[in-house]
């Protein structure tokens, strides 16, 4: 019987763990969203501004971007699912320490869209300058200033 119950605590403490990383995941990235909505039609800013942690390196991508193209861009190996339509990823000292990516078939994609070059990619600096135009209601586009 003690071994059930501790076992039925554990498992109940994982979920808690679990369901709180999520959430706290999701608020992060609805942070990063609404930093930069709230940028619309304001002077030319860096990323580094709207950001609350450390990064040297930014990559927006979109599907079909190449694996071999992101990976040389972002000087990182992919070590997640790329299975993914775009979005982007910060990097620091060559680990990711954030990313806002959309799946394939998202039920609710990004609302923020990146200006990607021919190989559907960007890389942003820690000095890129940025600024954001609202796309329509629901979207905003990032573009590289200058």
């Amino acid at each position: 019987m003690k071994k059930l119950f501790f076992y039925l605590l554990t498992i109940i403490i994982l979920c808690v763990g679990v369901i709180g990383f999520n959430l706290y995941k999701h608020s992060k990235i609805e942070s990063y969203h609404n930093s930069l909505k709230v940028c619309v039609g304001k002077e030319p800013f860096y990323l580094t501004d709207i950001t609350d942690f450390e990064w040297d390196r930014a990559v927006a991508f979109e599907f079909p971007a190449d694996l071999k193209d992101f990976e040389e861009a972002s000087g990182i190996k992919i070590n997640f699912e790329y299975d993914v339509s775009g979005g982007i990823i910060f990097i620091n000292n060559g680990k990711i320490v954030f990313k806002d990516i959309s799946d394939i078939n998202p039920e609710r994609p990004s609302p923020i869209i990146y200006e990607l070059n021919d190989k559907h990619l960007s890389v942003y600096e820690k000095d890129t300058l940025v600024y954001v135009e609202k796309y329509d209601d629901e979207f905003y586009f990032i573009k590289k200033a200058g």
